[in-house]
C-alpha cells in the first residue's frame, strides 16, 4: 500500500470528522425552539445539518422561505419540486418533515370524562326484601 495513499485517505477522514464536529457544535449553540412552528428558516437549516445529507440545501430552504410552520407539512414530492433529486436525500428529508408533525407521546392526555348524576347512580342497587 502506498504511503502517499494513505495519507490522501487520512486527510479526507479527518476532514469529514472535522465537518461533522461543526454541525454539531452549531446544532448545540442553536438550541433549537422544541416548538417548531417557530423556527425561522435559519432553524430549519440548522436542524437539516443533523440529517448529515449529501449536500447542503440551506439556499433552496432560504430561498423559498421554508419556515418551522411549513416543514412537517413537506412531502417526498415537495422536495422534489424544489429540486432535490438524490432519493437518499429526499428520503431523509420527508422523514424529518413528517417526525415534526407528530405529537410526543408525552403532550398526550386522556380527559377523564365527567359522570353525569344518572352515570354515577347506576350501579347502586337497593334490594327490598
Amino acid at each position: 500500500i502506498n504511503a502517499e495513499y494513505m495519507g490522501a485517505q487520512l486527510e479526507v477522514h479527518r476532514a469529514k470528522l472535522e465537518e461533522q464536529r461543526l454541525k454539531e457544535d452549531c446544532i448545540e449553540r442553536s438550541k433549537l425552539n422544541p416548538n417548531t412552528s417557530a423556527w425561522t428558516t435559519a432553524d430549519v437549516c440548522t436542524s437539516l445539518m443533523a440529517l448529515d445529507l449529501s449536500q447542503d440545501y440551506s439556499e433552496i430552504i432560504k430561498t423559498n422561505h421554508i419556515v418551522g410552520s411549513v416543514l412537517p407539512t413537506m412531502s417526498a414530492q415537495d422536495w422534489r419540486d424544489l429540486g432535490i433529486t438524490i432519493f437518499g436525500d429526499i428520503r431523509l428529508l420527508s422523514q424529518h418533515s413528517s417526525s415534526l408533525s407528530r405529537p410526543s407521546p408525552a403532550k398526550k392526555k386522556k380527559k377523564k370524562k365527567k359522570k353525569t348524576q344518572r352515570e354515577q347512580r347506576r350501579g347502586f342497587f337497593f334490594f327490598f326484601f
